[in-house]
Formats: C-alpha cells, sequence, structure tokens
C-alpha cells in the first residue's frame, strides 16, 4: 500500500486532503450546526438571546447529542466528491503548465475547476443544510431527503444558493492568491538574504 502510494502522488494528496479535511469538519461540525440554526432564527424573526455555546447545549438537550453531528455522513461524501474532482483535474493541469510562465494560467484552470467542482457539490450542501437546520430528521436517509428535496422542489431546490456559493469562492481564491503570493515573495526573498549573508560571512558554498 505504501509503494502503491509512493508511485502515485496524486492519490496519496487525494488520501491526505480528504483525510485532513474530515478531521477539521467533524470537530468544528456542532459549531457550524449551532450557527445554522441561529441564522434560521433571525430569518424567522424569533428571539436570540441564545449564545453558540447555549444553542449546542439546547440541541444536545432536546434532540439529542447525536443532532449536533446531522448531516455529517454528506458532509464526507462532499469532501471525497470535490477533492477527487479537484485532484484529479488540477494534476495533469499542473503537469503540462509547469513553469513560472504559466503561474496565472493554473490560477484561471484552478478556479474553473474549482467553480465545476461546487455545481458538483451543491446537492451535498443543500442536503446537510437541511439536516442542520432541523428542517428533516436526522434518522431521515440521504438518500430519501435527496429524492424528497427533488420532488417537491424540482432539480433548482437541489441547486439552492450555488450562486452565492460560487461569488464566496471565487472572493476566497481571490483574496488568498493575491495575499499569499507576496508573502511567499518576501519569505523566499528573505530566506536567499539571509543564505548570502551566510555565504559572505563565513565562506561557505553548501
Amino acid at each position: 500500500m505504501l509503494n502503491f502510494l509512493r508511485e502515485h502522488q496524486h492519490f496519496k494528496d487525494f488520501i491526505s486532503v480528504v483525510w485532513a479535511t474530515c478531521i477539521t469538519e467533524t470537530i468544528i461540525y456542532p459549531i457550524t450546526t449551532a450557527r445554522i440554526r441561529m441564522q434560521m432564527r433571525r430569518v424567522s424573526n424569533q428571539a436570540n438571546s441564545l449564545t453558540a455555546g447555549k444553542t449546542m447545549r439546547k440541541i444536545a438537550k432536546n434532540e439529542g447529542f447525536k443532532n449536533l453531528f446531522s448531516g455529517l455522513l454528506v458532509n464526507y461524501l462532499r469532501q471525497v466528491v470535490f477533492h477527487s474532482f479537484q485532484i484529479s483535474m488540477e494534476t495533469p493541469i499542473n503537469m503540462r503548465l509547469d513553469g513560472e510562465e504559466y503561474s496565472i494560467y493554473r490560477s484561471a484552470a484552478r478556479v474553473a475547476v474549482g467553480l465545476v467542482g461546487l455545481v458538483l457539490i451543491q446537492p451535498f450542501v443543500v442536503v446537510k443544510v437541511r439536516y442542520q437546520a432541523g428542517i428533516y430528521p436526522r434518522k431521515l436517509s440521504m438518500i430519501t431527503l435527496f429524492r424528497t428535496i427533488y420532488e417537491k422542489e424540482g432539480p433548482r431546490g437541489l441547486y439552492r444558493g450555488l450562486t452565492l456559493n460560487g461569488f464566496r469562492s471565487a472572493i476566497a481564491f481571490t483574496s488568498d492568491k493575491f495575499s499569499r503570493d507576496p508573502l511567499d515573495e518576501f519569505i523566499k526573498d528573505r530566506k536567499t538574504g539571509e543564505r548570502e549573508k551566510y555565504i559572505v560571512i563565513t565562506g561557505a558554498t553548501s
């Protein structure tokens, strides 16, 4: 198995990313559930004096502790679908567009891949949020919930919020790109300068 992962870097990347993401999502999932419930109360003009901690305790007390993790399996599937698509598409793109002169094309390709990935996972996002909001009981199976939303609201029901998710992801990627690259260059130049200074002082060349 280890030899297979060494020989197939893209598969190793997929396992690492999905594993790390699922652990993180599991840890923060109760917080996300509480946030959605608090947002739902504001939308419905209900009193919202409960803090996030009190909201989580209320859910655990009235609905059971497991309801804080309602929809977690759907969230895992969302991560698997998105990252498998992302890595399978970006790996050949990065290999073909290797080199500093192609950086802008790689960035554009990443945005395009990310947006297509969002379209693929949006039904999972909708189902996850319906679970977390308490609109449907946790005991209702994922397949049944997919079918229920499709029958009641049509295909568009499974893609509610897609436009906002697209804008959010595009803004997040752009912000990350234009804030991270200058920082990486600054750190790289600083390390290069320190290395050159060390060589001048010590006479070391290796």
